[in-house]
């Protein structure tokens, strides 16, 4: 008879990588069509352990979106202040938006946003980290980049800002004083959280793995 600790052993494993997998979509619909996302409910059949079984789940459709980790000379991030209806709170937040504009490229997605949001450009551009922002209620993923060697735009070459944009300001913020702000709960932002808490754990690493601008992503699936 095999002990606990021979089934633990048997459990672990090296291969630590999400993989795209289409369960067979029986009926789709949309139940609600609204201003920037819909509703949908699909059923689906599903495998899993050897059983199939038919299932119904609704979700949002959500576009996908992209966020910057802007870093100055001074390991300062570049950070926002902006209106969240739903949570009814002002949070702070790195510079980010949707995928909305048809045939732009990630890096071109995340450099609009940076202009737009903080008046600012970069010179050097990584891929930072990507998540699904709610993977069991929304296809919603985002990208989060790297902007380094930053510059501000001239003033009357920016963008009009728009609803919760407009009056958004610039501010730097020292990055230890955006972890101490994370781990005493006073920052709420994910994709803030996620940004700052990644580039800190990776940048102590021996060796950080540089991915291509236009590397695969999850998050676009078009599903």
């Amino acid at each position: 008879m095999k002990n606990r600790d021979e089934d633990q052993r048997a459990n672990q494993t090296q291969d630590c990588v999400d993989r795209r997998y289409r369960a067979p979509v029986k009926h789709r619909e949309t139940t609600f069509h609204g201003v920037v996302w819909d509703i949908r409910r699909d059923t689906f059949e599903l495998d899993a352990g050897g059983k199939r079984q038919e299932l119904t789940r609704e979700y949002m459709a959500h576009p996908g979106a992209v966020a910057v980790l802007a870093l100055n000379d001074r390991d300062q991030v570049a950070m926002v202040r902006q209106y969240r209806h739903p949570v009814s709170t002002f949070c702070w937040e790195i510079p980010a938006g949707l995928l909305d504009v048809c045939g732009e490229s990630l890096v071109a997605a995340a450099q609009r946003e940076l202009a737009e949001e903080a008046g600012l450009e970069a010179k050097d551009w990584q891929i930072l980290v990507d998540h699904f922002s709610t993977s069991g209620a929304s296809t919603e993923g985002t990208r989060i980049f790297l902007a380094r060697e930053v510059a501000q735009i001239p003033e009357e070459n920016r963008a009009e800002l728009h609803a919760e944009e407009v009056g958004m300001q610039l501010h730097w913020v020292d990055r230890d004083r955006v972890i101490q702000a994370v781990l005493a709960g006073e920052i709420h932002n994910a994709n803030t959280i996620m940004a700052v808490m990644s580039y800190t754990v990776g940048s102590t690493q021996p060796s950080w793995p540089v991915r291509e601008l236009d590397d695969k992503w999850l998050g676009r699936s078009g599903a």
